[in-house]
C-alpha cells in the first residue's frame, strides 16, 4: 500500500518529479563520465611515468635521491639485478646510471643529463624507446664495432640548440668517479626524440650503459635499478617489504633506499592527487546540487499534501507510516534518476572506450599534454571499474533519501486538526 500511494504521489506532480529525475540522472553521468576519463588519464601518465622514469619501485644506494651523486652507487648491482628479476611480481628490473654532462657540437654546447641505458631493456619497457617518441633515426644499439663511436640518443630541443641531426658526431664530457680530469668521448647521433616535455627534449641523452660505465670509471656501478611490477598499485606495500627484508638481511652494512614511484616521481604523484581532489570537488557540488532540489521537490509534495496528511492521521495512520511513505516517494524519485543516470553515463563510457578524446584536438592543435613532468599524446579513452560504478550510484541514492529525511519527519509532526485546516 504504501509503496502504491508513493507512486500515485510520484507521478501526481509530473512535471516537478521529471525535472528531479532529470537533475539526478545527468549529475550521475556526468560523474561517472568525468571519473572514467580521470581514472584513463591517471593510469596511462603513471604508465609513461614509470616506464621513462624510475619505475614502480626504485633502489638506489642511500642519499642518492636527495644528492644524485655519483658518489652514491649501487655497490653488487648485477647480483642484485638477477635477484629481483626472480622475484614474483616482477616485472623488469632495469639498470640505469645517470650523471651530469656538457655536450659539443662544432660551436655549440650545452649542459644535458646522461643516462646510461641497456637498449634491450628500455626497448622492452617503451620508455623512451617508444616509436611513438622517435622523430628521426633508430634507438641506441649496443653494439660497438671496431674504432666507431657509441650511439647516443638526443631530443629534439637539443638537436635544434646544438644543430645536428641523425649521423652528426658530438664530444660528452663528463666528470668521472673518481675526480680526475674530465673525461671526453666522441658519440653519433642514432636518434631524435621527442617527448612534449621541455625539460626532456631539451636536456636529457641515453647513451648505451657500457658506454656510459666506462666514460665515467664507475666499473658496473649503477645509480638505480628501476623495477616495473606487475600489480602498479602495489608499489608502496613492495618497497617498504623490499626494505624490511633488505635491512633484516643486510643490515646497516650495506646501505639502499627503496622508494615507490610516489617518491621518486613527487610532481606527479602531488599532481594528480590535487587533480583528483579537484574533480571530488566538483562531485561535492554537483551533489549540493542535486540535494536542494530534491529537498525542494519532497518538501513541496508534503506542503501541498498537509490536508491530505491530516486526514489519513485522522484515520489512524501511524506517524512511522507517513515517515515511510514520504521516504517510500524519495526512493523511487533515485531509483529511476541512478537507472537512467547508469544508462547515459554507461553511454558516454562506452563511447569514450571507442572513440575517447584526440589529445590534439583537446589542446588545440597541440599534439601532446604535459602534467607532472609527464606528456600524454594520442588519444585518451575511459575506465569504469564495476566497483566505481556501484559506488557512485550508490551515493546518489544515499543523497536522495538523506534530502527526503527532514520532510518526512515535517510529514510526521503534523497534527490532525491544524493540517486539514490548510488550504
Amino acid at each position: 500500500m504504501i509503496w502504491r500511494l508513493a507512486w500515485r504521489s510520484v507521478l501526481r506532480q509530473r512535471r516537478r518529479t521529471l525535472i528531479t529525475v532529470i537533475a539526478i540522472s545527468l549529475g550521475l553521468a556526468l560523474i561517472l563520465f568525468s571519473v572514467g576519463m580521470q581514472i584513463d588519464t591517471h593510469q596511462t601518465m603513471i604508465d609513461l611515468g614509470v616506464r621513462m622514469g624510475s619505475g614502480h619501485v626504485a633502489i638506489q644506494a642511500e642519499g642518492y635521491q636527495q644528492h644524485r651523486s655519483l658518489d652514491y652507487l649501487l655497490s653488487g648491482s648485477r647480483r642484485l639485478l638477477a635477484q629481483l628479476r626472480q622475484l614474483s611480481g616482477v616485472r623488469r628490473a632495469i639498470p640505469r646510471l645517470e650523471a651530469a654532462g656538457l655536450v659539443r657540437a662544432g660551436e655549440s654546447s650545452a649542459a644535458i643529463a646522461v643516462v646510461g641505458v641497456d637498449p634491450s631493456e628500455e626497448q622492452a619497457v617503451a620508455g623512451l624507446a617508444r616509436k611513438s617518441y622517435r622523430r628521426r633515426g633508430r634507438y641506441l644499439s649496443a653494439d660497438v664495432r671496431g674504432n666507431r663511436p657509441a650511439d647516443i640518443y638526443i631530443g629534439s630541443g637539443l638537436a635544434q640548440t646544438l644543430q645536428v641531426g641523425v649521423g652528426d658526431r658530438v664530444v660528452l664530457t663528463v666528470s668521472p668517479l673518481d675526480d680526475r680530469a674530465n673525461s671526453s668521448a666522441a658519440f653519433v647521433v642514432c636518434g631524435i626524440f621527442r617527448t612534449g616535455v621541455t625539460e626532456l627534449d631539451s636536456f636529457l641523452v641515453q647513451l648505451p650503459l657500457s658506454a656510459a660505465q666506462q666514460l665515467l670509471s664507475v666499473g658496473d656501478g649503477l645509480t638505480q635499478i628501476a623495477v616495473l611490477l606487475e600489480d602498479g598499485d602495489s608499489a608502496r606495500a613492495t618497497a617498504a617489504r623490499w626494505q624490511a627484508r633488505f635491512a633484516a638481511q643486510h643490515g646497516t652494512a650495506m646501505r639502499r633506499e627503496i622508494l615507490p614511484w610516489q617518491v621518486t616521481h613527487a610532481e606527479l604523484y602531488d599532481g594528480l592527487k590535487l587533480d583528483k581532489n579537484f574533480n571530488y570537488l566538483i562531485a561535492g557540488i554537483i551533489f549540493l546540487i542535486i540535494a536542494i532540489g530534491i529537498f525542494n521537490t519532497i518538501q513541496m509534495s508534503v506542503v501541498e499534501r498537509t490536508r491530505q496528511f491530516g486526514v489519513m492521521m485522522a484515520l489512524g495512520t501511524a506517524p512511522r507510516r507517513m515517515f515511510a511513505l514520504v521516504v517510500a516517494e524519495a526512493t523511487l524519485i533515485a531509483i529511476v534518476g541512478a537507472i537512467v543516470g547508469l544508462a547515459i553515463g554507461l553511454a558516454l563510457h562506452g563511447l569514450m572506450v571507442r572513440y575517447g578524446i584526440d589529445i590534439e584536438t583537446m589542446s588545440g592543435g597541440v599534439d601532446s599534454y604535459e602534467f607532472g613532468g609527464v606528456a600524454l599524446t594520442g588519444t585518451l579513452h575511459s575506465r569504469l571499474p564495476v566497483p566505481i560504478v556501484a559506488l557512485w550510484a550508490a551515493i546518489i541514492v544515499a543523497i536522495t533519501l538523506l534530502s527526503g529525511i527532514y520532510p518526512a519527519l515535517r510529514a510526521t509532526r503534523l497534527r490532525p486538526v491544524s493540517a486539514m485546516r490548510h488550504s
